[in-house]
Order: C-alpha cells, then sequence, then structure tokens
C-alpha cells in the first residue's frame, strides 16, 4: 500500500489530543514546505543584506581598520521547503567565525556566510495539566544561525542532502541547509573582518526563484522587472496582447512604466532606439579605414576570431595602396615610390614601399607603407536561417 499523505480529520465527540492538533498544523508547513520546494526555487526572498561600518582598534598602540559586520532582518526558504524570518539585524559574530576552522594564509581570500534555520522548544505554561501528564514545551522558536565556508564549497549548494518528496520542513535531516547571503575577508592577526561584499570569485547571493513552464499574465500583460517597480536603476521587459501586441523592453521611471528602448509587434517589425550590433546570418559586415605595414586589421563589430577559425565567417580583404612621402626623405629631392609589397595574410598588413632616388638609381630606400583597407566578413547560413 502507498505511504500516503495523510490530513488530520475529526468527528463530533471527539476527544482530541495533543498529537491531532500538532498534525493539523504539521500538515499545513508539510505542503508549504512542498509548495516552495518544488514550485520554487530556495534562496532570499527579501532583505538579508551584509553591510560593513568602519572601525578601529588599537594593536601595540598601532590603530588598525577593520569592519563591524551585520545582517538586516528579512526572509529566506531554504533548500527543503523551510521558510525562516530573520526579525531583527544580527552582528556576525567574529568568535564563530574563527572557531569555524575555514581560514587559511591568505588575507585577500573572501569566505561565504550562510544563515541556516532551526528549532528551539520552549517552555510556556498553558493552564491545568491533567492527572498524570507531564509537562512539555508549548511553544517552537523558529531559530536561524550563521554558518561559514570556502569559496570550494559553492559548487554544489543545490546537493547539500537528499529530501524526499513527501518530507515538510527541514528535510527530516539534522543537519541545517545554507542559504548564502554574502562574503566576508578576514585579518587573522586583529581576528576582525576587513571587507564585506555580495560577490566574490564569481559567486554572489543566492535569491529565490519560480519554476513554471508557463507564465500567464492578468489583464491583457505581463512584465518581468530587475528589481523594484519604479527602482530608477532597473530594467522591465513587457508583453501585451491585442491586435497590436508588442513585446518591449527599456528602463522604467518612478511610476513603473517601461520606456522602450526596443519593441517587436505581432508583425514582427522591430524597432529600435540604438544601435543592432551583431553578425546577421548571410549578410555582409564591413570594416574599412586606414593601416600601415604590420597592423593587424580590427573585425566589425558581431564578428569574432572564434568564428573565424571554426569557418562560421568568412573574411575577405581589398587593400589600396595610398602614397605618403616618409618624413625621413629629403624633400629636395625626387623619389619615386614603388610598390612591392601591398598584401593581408591573416589579417596582417604587409605594406611595404621602395622609395628611388631620381639622380640616382642605385639608391633606394624600402620603407612602411600606408594602405586603404577595406575588410568584408560574410557569416555562413546556418540550417534554417532566412
Amino acid at each position: 500500500m502507498p505511504d500516503y499523505v495523510q490530513r488530520p480529520t475529526f468527528f463530533e465527540g471527539q476527544i482530541v489530543g495533543g498529537a491531532d492538533l500538532n498534525l493539523t498544523l504539521q500538515y499545513g508547513r508539510d505542503a508549504d514546505a512542498r509548495h516552495l520546494r518544488l514550485q520554487h526555487t530556495w534562496g532570499i526572498v527579501w532583505g538579508l543584506e551584509l553591510t560593513g561600518e568602519d572601525r578601529t582598534i588599537d594593536i601595540g598602540g598601532t590603530k588598525r581598520a577593520y569592519k563591524e559586520v551585520t545582517l538586516a532582518s528579512g526572509v529566506f526558504v531554504d533548500g527543503t521547503g523551510r521558510a525562516s524570518v530573520v526579525t531583527e539585524p544580527m552582528r556576525v559574530p567574529e568568535d564563530e567565525f574563527r572557531d569555524a576552522g575555514v581560514v587559511v594564509n591568505d588575507a585577500a581570500t573572501f569566505y561565504p556566510v550562510f544563515i541556516t534555520s532551526g528549532d528551539s522548544p520552549e517552555q510556556v505554561a498553558s493552564g491545568p495539566l491533567g492527572d498524570c501528564t507531564a509537562t512539555a514545551p508549548s511553544r517552537i522558536n523558529e531559530t536561524y544561525a550563521f554558518a561559514f565556508g570556502r569559496i570550494s564549497e559553492l559548487d554544489n549548494l543545490d546537493k547539500q542532502f537528499d529530501v524526499d518528496i513527501t518530507d515538510g520542513p527541514g528535510g527530516g535531516s539534522t543537519t541545517p541547509w545554507r542559504v548564502l547571503v554574502g562574503f566576508v575577508q578576514w585579518d587573522d592577526r586583529i581576528e576582525k573582518f576587513t571587507d564585506v561584499r555580495d560577490r566574490a570569485d564569481g559567486f554572489e547571493r543566492r535569491y529565490a526563484g519560480v519554476r513554471a513552464s508557463e507564465v500567464v499574465g492578468a489583464g491583457g500583460a505581463l512584465a518581468l522587472r530587475s528589481g523594484d517597480r519604479g527602482a530608477p536603476d532597473g530594467r522591465a521587459l513587457r508583453i501585451t496582447s491585442g491586435d497590436k501586441g508588442v513585446l518591449e523592453f527599456g528602463t522604467q521611471d518612478a511610476s513603473g512604466a517601461i520606456k522602450a528602448a526596443m519593441t517587436v509587434d505581432t508583425d514582427g517589425n522591430l524597432t529600435v532606439t540604438g544601435k543592432i550590433v551583431g553578425a546577421l546570418a548571410g549578410g555582409v559586415q564591413v570594416e574599412s579605414g586606414v593601416a600601415t605595414d604590420g597592423m593587424l586589421l580590427p573585425l566589425p563589430a558581431g564578428i569574432t576570431n572564434e568564428q573565424i577559425d571554426a569557418g562560421a565567417v568568412v573574411v575577405q580583404t581589398v587593400v589600396t595602396p595610398n602614397i605618403q612621402r616618409p618624413a625621413g626623405l629629403t624633400a629636395a629631392q625626387k623619389w619615386f615610390p614603388h610598390f612591392y609589397e601591398c598584401h593581408v595574410v591573416n589579417r596582417r598588413v604587409r605594406c611595404r614601399v621602395r622609395w628611388i632616388l631620381s639622380t640616382n638609381t642605385a639608391s633606394v630606400n624600402d620603407l612602411p607603407g600606408v594602405c586603404d583597407y577595406v575588410l568584408m566578413a560574410f557569416p555562413r547560413k546556418t540550417e534554417g536561417a532566412s
């Protein structure tokens, strides 16, 4: 018989025990945890910023600077679906960091700071007890604590431990799930933090998200925003419905309205306020200018060496000698130029000019030359491209 998920139910006249009441609470908590774990991704929901306040400490008569690091209040969800509230700012304790055993012999190293959740039973009087009934905790504090580690541990944060599909918050593990909130730098000589960051070594704070294959907009529109509505540094993407539905992307004003930098309508018309940069399949990208001997010709915007090496782009060049008498030749004498070399090898210009003295053809000067160039890049059409 399957191991079904059970929910409590009661009947009239039933004497309800503590286990039944606890199951009533636990059923809802387990359902919420499965929702947060399976329909969302874990991480910071709101707040929990790490900040550093500049401080100094006297070490042997010398003032040493350090930072007092504090975690702001906020909400987070761990990988088991457990939601926790940090109710007030907390100072990151230096003694706990020191005792964590993660410090290496490099003052430039950044160390990840995690927040974890837990339970702490609390004894609270709740009225008279029945005969032969022992007292027990009647409240559970939903606690939180810091944990510390090394950068090398961040590759496997999604696999901290296995959680069964029926598990509730905590996942049945005695090891708390760690949620990354930032990074600190440490001076082992004074046993103090010296810097605090949101990002380090390619890693950053982990935020909660949503798992979905379809998102349906209400009111005929759907918007995605990189920050709060109306935030001055936010970016937004919006899709609208109707006969002339559009997709627009751009900045937003104080009211949250989008100032579109790019718009695509349902007829396929693309409108941009800036330049379109990139290689068009089957088209041609052109770069032109003046080059000197030995110069590496630049590629058009959107064309890379990797594309050329892979055969995805074919490059052709045309060079035309440009007669400019070098300053080193005596102006009072007549010199005749002879371009004995003007071509391109692997985008490197080879332009040499032989200057011959009119009164003495045996007197020659071979000098670097100047040429006009046109470089054309032809991206190859890929299968299915039009």
